[in-house]
C-alpha cells in the first residue's frame, strides 16, 4: 500500500482516494487542499475542475490542463494552517508545496480561498506569497521529496 502524496502518513486508500473518486466530499477546505495536491500528483485532471468552483475555473479542457501540467512534478506539500469561518461556508489554507519542473525544485507558498456549497467544499482562487524561510530550499536540509537525504545530494543535481 503506498503513502498518500497529501503527506498525511496514511496510505492513499485511507485518505484522499475516496474523494478522488467521488465516493465521499472533503468535510473541509483542508481536506479539500490534499486531495487536490493528491490530484496534481496523480493526474487526477477531472477531480482538479470538479473541485474548482465554477465561477472561479479556468475556461480549459482536461486535455489542455493535462498539457500545461506535463512539464511540472509535485513533490511535497506541507499545510501551514487553515480553518473556516462560524457558518462553515468559506474557509481558507495556507501551504507550501514543492514541484519540479526542467529547472529543477521550487517552493509553491498560496494561501488558498475555498466555499462550500451544498455540503461541497470548492477552491474558489488562491494569493501567492513568499516562501517562509524555514521552508526555502538550503542545501543542508532534508530533501522535500521524502528521501530521507540531504537536499544538496538529491534533487538539487536533478537538472
Amino acid at each position: 500500500m503506498s503513502l498518500c502524496p497529501c503527506r498525511s502518513g496514511l496510505p492513499l486508500e485511507e485518505c484522499c482516494h475516496p474523494y478522488l473518486t467521488g465516493d465521499y466530499q472533503a468535510p473541509t477546505p483542508e481536506l479539500l487542499m490534499r486531495s487536490r495536491f493528491s490530484a496534481f500528483t496523480l493526474h487526477e485532471w477531472p477531480y482538479i475542475l470538479r473541485t474548482w468552483h465554477p465561477q472561479h475555473r479556468p475556461a480549459c479542457s482536461i486535455s489542455e490542463l493535462a498539457a500545461e501540467a506535463e512539464e511540472t512534478q509535485w513533490v511535497s506539500l506541507t499545510v501551514l494552517a487553515s480553518g473556516q469561518d462560524l457558518g462553515a461556508h468559506s474557509g481558507w489554507v495556507d501551504f507550501c508545496a514543492y514541484y519540479r519542473d526542467a529547472t529543477g525544485l521550487h517552493i509553491h507558498h498560496e494561501l488558498s480561498s475555498f466555499v462550500r456549497e451544498q455540503e461541497q467544499w470548492f477552491y474558489t482562487q488562491g494569493k501567492f506569497l513568499p516562501a517562509p524561510a524555514e521552508l526555502k530550499l538550503k542545501p543542508n536540509m532534508l530533501c522535500p521529496c521524502g528521501s530521507g537525504i540531504k537536499y544538496k545530494k538529491c534533487c538539487a543535481m536533478i537538472k
